[in-house]
């Protein structure tokens, strides 16, 4: 696929999802009518709790079920009507999750990610990671195109994610090289060697470039001045195309790296 179709392929697959959240109609199967819902349950298999109380995956009695109208809050599920499928389970990869990590000795650092990405552990078969700076940046404010107004985007790099933490700007860093691409790749090792290697990645942007919007910087924080309406700002119209190709330099770059990419978000809470 051509660098350009596969920019105009980002434009569609933000207005697919899109659509795919709006849609109303996403089950499938019959409800039955009540006279003719029986499951034959008469308790539940298990409960486990976890709380602010201090329960940590505790098992409590099971509940016994009888025939009744429901009061208060009810929760209803119909098992014979399928509705969207759970793709995957999981967790975040940031550069402040590589920040904390990389304080740890490759060893302990392992045997974390293990109980993360292990067979023996969570076992996460999904992740969201960032493409460039976001509100888990340790100092941030960065992005894979920094340089104003190279809009063939000559000077994109993703080498910032692998730049690892000095020892001595942050002292207690164990591994300096370590960071966000070495975290990612050390969960993918972890799992090819399971008997389900699967680990699908979406990337989410949370801000194109500054000087790709409309206000040339990277947020304009709340004030009395402005009503305290912050904003991230707006994409330039004429750079729109410009952004569709920085996305795509990334999903090549990670690729580059043994790194692939399963979902893309083109930016991250579009209404926030």
């Amino acid at each position: 696929m051509s660098r350009r179709t596969r920019s105009w392929a980002i434009g569609a697959a933000a207005w697919a999802v899109v659509a795919s959240c709006v849609s109303q109609n996403q089950g499938v199967g019959v409800v039955p009518s009540e006279e003719d819902r029986d499951y034959g349950l008469s308790s539940s298999s298990d409960v486990i709790v976890t709380s602010e109380a201090g329960d940590k995956l505790a098992k409590k009695e099971n509940v016994t079920f009888r025939d009744g109208d429901g009061h208060g809050t009810r929760v209803v599920v119909y098992p014979e009507a399928s509705r969207q499928a759970v793709t995957g389970i999981g967790t975040s990869f940031t550069e402040s999750s590589a920040f904390v990590l990389a304080h740890l000795e490759p060893s302990a650092r392992r045997g974390v990610m293990e109980k993360i990405y292990g067979e023996n552990g969570a076992n996460f078969s999904m992740a969201r990671t960032t493409i460039g700076a976001t509100d888990f940046s340790v100092e941030g404010k960065y992005s894979y195109a920094d340089v104003p107004g190279d809009v063939a985007l000559s000077h994109f790099s993703v080498d910032i994610d692998r730049a690892g933490f000095s020892a001595q700007r942050y002292p207690g860093v164990k591994d300096e090289s370590f960071d966000l691409l070495p975290m990612i790749k050390e969960a993918l090792a972890i799992k090819a060697g399971q008997s389900d290697p699967s680990l699908r990645i979406v990337a989410s942007a949370w801000t194109a470039p500054p000087w790709m919007k409309d206000i040339e910087d990277w947020y304009v924080p709340m004030s009395p001045d402005n009503d305290y309406q912050g904003t991230g700002g707006v994409l330039k119209p004429e750079c729109v195309s410009t952004y569709a190709n920085y996305l795509v330099k990334y999903l090549d770059a990670y690729a580059a790296e043994g790194v692939p990419i399963w979902g893309l978000t083109p930016i991250n809470e579009p209404e926030g």
